[in-house]
């Protein structure tokens, strides 16, 4: 974990720019294949974080917390780092996710949260379904990474 802590912070950029990575690396397992769902995405995320994750570092996931469920969160320090996949499903896919975040972060009382969005449409290419977006939605930096 310690090459994603800056300022005893964790750089969750950097952090989900090499998911991104690992998901290029295994996406053809699932794609075409199996008809995945959110749940094969949040253990190939748990997958990914369980290689990295250190002892300083509590990694919580599937949190019921009253008015939905939060993916991931993981615990560095006094820093929380919430983390919501989708699917993409159609243009309420990336409203959806951005108010779940949202609520998260201020539930958490953080700065900031994160938004994972995988998109299974087969015209696309993988490497027009990755990328990163920097947002504000309600007044909270969200930011979006595309698989």
């Amino acid at each position: 974990m310690s090459r994603y802590v800056h300022d005893e912070k964790i750089d969750m950029e950097f952090l989900l720019r090499d998911f991104q990575e690992f998901w290029r690396a295994n996406a053809q397992i699932w794609d075409g294949k199996y008809d995945y769902d959110e749940g094969t995405l949040h253990f190939t995320l748990l997958a990914f974080l369980q290689r990295i994750i250190s002892d300083d570092v509590k990694l919580n996931h599937d949190m019921e917390l009253g008015t939905g469920k939060l993916d991931f969160c993981i615990f560095y320090g006094k820093r929380r780092y919430p983390i919501v996949l989708k699917i993409l499903q159609n243009e309420h896919s990336y409203t959806k996710g951005l108010e779940m975040i949202a609520k998260y972060i201020d539930m958490f009382a953080c700065r900031e949260g994160w938004l994972i969005v995988f998109d299974r449409r087969e015209d696309i290419s993988l490497d027009d379904k990755i990328f990163v977006r920097h947002n504000f939605f309600e007044n909270k930096k969200i930011t979006i990474f595309g698989c």
